[in-house]
This record gives structure tokens, sequence and C-alpha cells, in this order.
């Protein structure tokens, strides 16, 4: 008991020292100002572990419980109709000595899809048109553990080297007839080396592999034991392949990799320019009848993707900050039948965005700032499968206003409003002989990609430290998503809300 009174003592007395200044570390709806500006670098934009030492969290033990929800009808068909996503985590990073760094992290999670209809795929929103599902409504819950691991360290004066490891597992369970049941295992690891070429420029390159699984079962539910499964077995947007048996299994693999490289350039503290490009590929591999001697192939599907850009913040003053990013999203991706090669579908997808801001501190206890920016988008679908053809253009103009305020060294606020208007063109939808699982159902998840949309976007962090024992944080964030009135989803919307509560506390 004395031990554990003398420890409590000696974190309550450093914890005194450690927080004399709220309210860092948080996460806005900013892209590059505010708490993104000590994040330019190829840690945040290019994901490389080597530079570990430029994530900007403090030594503390940071604990946090979040839930979010997200609803409403604006929405593709296969979105569920609520989504409910509750996480309790742990996270933590401690200089080991003078060059050598690690972060870990261990997170409970618990997932809702409710009013779901059909579909019984956790991640249906790859891209893969390989779905199935039941001919039921109902709710699903996926309970799942998330654990990672980084560590960085100078191997000589001008190069570090990092690793980073995430591991993922969950069960879920459909809580409606026939109650398929999924276990799913997810792996990613990732290297990369960092290495300072002169004072103000750095490079790095990094590498990145992951193994994913899914195993779907159905069974004959014990409460309906004279109740066949309807069963829904998606390769496009129509003409899904439906029947009836007592019991079915699936098996996802999905698997793939992806390089980059980085460059971070730094001129005292005046400028800061990151720039990062990342490659990569990866397949899913769908069959059913699991482990089974003759197991039944369903389909593969890949995914070609580049995403790269550049990031910069000049500091004008001690007041002024100006910010500016580029950023372009690459994909390609095709499904096909490999047993006698033939193509079922084949997609592709541009994103180009370009945001600037400009910040200003009115005194040490007043910030405000203003972003603004456009994104463009270009979709293009060929399901041949299904006979369905739709291509469409998007542009969207981004503005978000936000201020940050200190009302005492102990309690300070972050508060940010914006608005995002999506507006869509050359839109086409080409079809033949459709059934009804498309023009009742499916057509929806197309008419999305193509309806204009305003987003409005409120973000409200407040922060508080006693001077002892550590500090509190209590995030807001809701975003309304409204399409316009001459689209498939007029007077409707979807929602989409968080609160977070975290304490973070100098532990070790």
């Amino acid at each position: 008991m004395n031990t554990f009174i003398k420890t409590l003592l000696l974190i309550l007395f450093g914890s005194y020292f450690t927080f004399s200044q709220v309210l860092e570390n948080y996460e806005s709806n900013f892209n590059t100002l505010f708490d993104k500006k000590a994040k330019v670098n190829p840690y945040y934009f290019g994901h490389n572990p080597a530079w570990l030492k430029n994530e900007v969290s403090n030594e503390y033990l940071d604990l946090k419980s979040e839930v979010n929800d997200e609803t409403g009808n604006f929405k593709k068909f296969t979105d569920p109709g609520d989504i409910r996503n509750y996480i309790i985590s742990a996270t933590g990073k401690k200089l080991i000595d003078t060059t050598q760094i690690f972060r870990g992290s261990f997170a409970f999670q618990r997932v809702e899809n409710n009013n779901w209809q059909w579909l019984f795929t956790r991640d249906y929103a790859t891209g893969s048109p390989f779905l199935i599902g039941d001919s039921t409504t109902g709710n699903t819950r996926l309970n799942g553990i998330k654990m990672s691991a980084e560590y960085a360290a100078s191997v000589i004066d001008a190069l570090d080297l990092g690793f980073s490891i995430n591991y993922y597992i969950d069960d879920g369970l459909k809580m409606a007839h026939p109650r398929p049941t999924s276990k799913d295992r997810e792996i990613n690891f990732s290297t990369g080396a960092a290495y300072q070429i002169s004072d103000n420029l750095s490079l790095g390159i990094q590498g990145s592999v992951y193994d994913n699984e899914e195993n779907i079962d159905y069974s004959q539910d014990p409460g309906a034991l004279l109740t066949e499964i309807t069963l829904i077995k998606f390769r496009g947007y129509d003409y899904p392949n439906v029947f009836k048996k007592t019991s079915e299994s699936r098996y996802t693999y999905n698997n793939g990799y992806s390089t980059g490289i980085n460059l971070m350039f730094k001129e005292s503290s005046s400028f800061t320019m990151t720039a990062f490009a990342t490659g990569g590929f990866n397949q899913i591999n769908v069959r059913d009848g699991g482990d089974s001697p003759n197991p039944i192939v369903e389909g593969l599907y890949k995914n070609n993707y580049l995403n790269s850009g550049l990031v910069s913040l000049f500091k004008l003053n001690n007041s002024t900050f100006l910010s500016l990013l580029y950023n372009l999203n690459l994909s390609n991706d095709w499904a096909e039948f490999p047993t006698f090669n033939v193509l079922y579908s084949k997609n592709w997808f541009t994103e180009h965005s370009l945001l600037s801001g400009i910040e200003y501190s009115f005194n040490n206890n007043l910030t405000a700032g203003l972003e603004a920016g456009i994104k463009y988008n270009s979709n293009n679908f060929n399901d041949y499968y299904s006979i369905i053809y739709a291509n469409n253009k998007a542009i969207t103009l981004m503005l978000n206003l936000g201020m940050k305020i200190n009302w005492s060294n102990k309690l300070a606020s972050f508060i940010s409003a914006g608005i995002n208007s999506d507006k869509s063109s050359n839109n086409n939808l080409d079809y033949s002989n459709p059934s009804y699982y498309f023009t009742g159902y499916r057509i929806k998840d197309l008419y999305y990609y193509q309806s204009n949309f305003n987003q409005y976007l409120f973000n409200l962090i407040t922060a508080y430290s006693p001077g002892f024992g550590g500090e509190f944080l209590i995030n807001l964030k809701y975003a309304n998503a409204i399409p316009g009135n001459l689209t498939p989803f007029a007077n409707q919307n979807r929602t989409n809300s968080t609160i977070a509560l975290e304490y973070r506390v100098a532990a070790y």
C-alpha cells in the first residue's frame, strides 16, 4: 500500500510540472493549420515509421474512450442504415534513450452495423464486387481487439530506421435469422529508413505488407431449424446468385504491399515542406466452401493505387502562418473469374485536391484560422458482368473556419465550422435488361456518386489541466451531409457525430 501511495504521489507531482500548456496534439477538421502545423513531416504524410521522432505527442499515457454514430438515408445501398463504433484505447510513447523511441497502443472496439439490408461482409467498401448476404435485414455486431507497436532508432548520426506492426482480430454476428458468424484477422508490417542529406534536407523510403483474412459461416439457426437459408451472392451490381441452402461458408483472403518515397525540407522555423508518393497493389481472393476438399472459386479482385502530394508551411512572422497542400490519388481495379479468365469489371478513379490556409495569432490567448480548397474527382465504372456502365465527375469546394482560445493556463478550447459543397457533372449511367435487384436496390450505389450535396462540419474541443493528475480532453464532432432536391436522395441526409473523452498523464 505504501508503494502504491508513493507511486501515485510521484505521478501527481510530475504531472504538475509537465502540463504547462493544455490542448496540444488534438484532432481538428483542418488539414494544414492549428494542430496540423507540427505534423508537416513524412511520419504523418508519408506514414514512414523511421520518422517516429517527429510524432508530436509527449511521453504520456493516453487513455481514450470514443463513440461514433453515423445515420441517415443519404447513403449507398450497401451501407448499413446506422453505424455505431465504440473504442476504448490506451496509447503511450517512450524515449528509451537519445537514439531509440517506442510507441504502442491497445484498444477494444465494437462496431454495430444496424438496419443492414442483406449484406454480411465486413469490408464491403473495398471495391470488390464479391459480396455475400442473405434475404434478411438486421443488426450486426463486431467485437475486436487492436494492437500496434512502433520503434525507431538512429543507426548512425544521419540514418534512422523504423518498424511498425498493427494487429487486429474480431468476431462478428448478425443478430437476425439465419445468424451467420464471422472471424476476421488483420496484420500489417511497415519498415522505413530516413537519411539526413544536409542540415535542411532529409530523404526517406518505406515499404509495407499486409495480410487479412475473413471467414464467414452460415449454418442452421437453432431457433429456425425448418427454415432454409436464402443466400445472395453478388459478382457485380446486378444478377446475384440467389439460392436456398442449409449451410455455407466463405473465405476471403486480402493481401498487398506498398512502397513509398518521402522528402522533408526545413529552413529553420520559417519554412517546412514535405513531399510524398506511395504506390501499392492489393488483391482479394474469394472462395466458398471454406476448407472443404473442393472449395468453389468465386472470384479475384485486384487494385493498383498511387497516393502522392506536397504540403508546405510558411511562417511569415511570430503571428502568421500560411499553408499549402496538394494531393493526387489514382486507382484502377478489376475483378475476374480466374478459372476461365473472364473479366467481370474494370474501374478507374482519379482525385486531385488543393488546399491553402492562413492562421493568425491576435495574442497569446486567441488564434484564428481559415482554410479553403478545391477537390476534383473522376469515377469510371464498367460492370461487364451486369452490363452496367457509369461515370461521373465532381468538384468539391471546401471552406473551414477555426479558433483556438486559451481561457487560462489550465483551460483551453478549439472550435471550428466548415462546409463542403460537392457538385457532380457529366453523369452517365447505362444499363441493359436490369433485374429488380439493380433497379430496386443496387442502383443507389451509383446514384450516390452522382448526387450533389452540401456537408456541414462542426468541431469543439476543450482541454483542462487541474495542475495535478494529468489533462482531460473532450472532443465533439458533428457532420451533416444534405443532398440536393433534384437528386434521388431529396429530403434525406446523413449525419456523423463523435464524442471522445481523453485522459493524459505522465505515468512513467
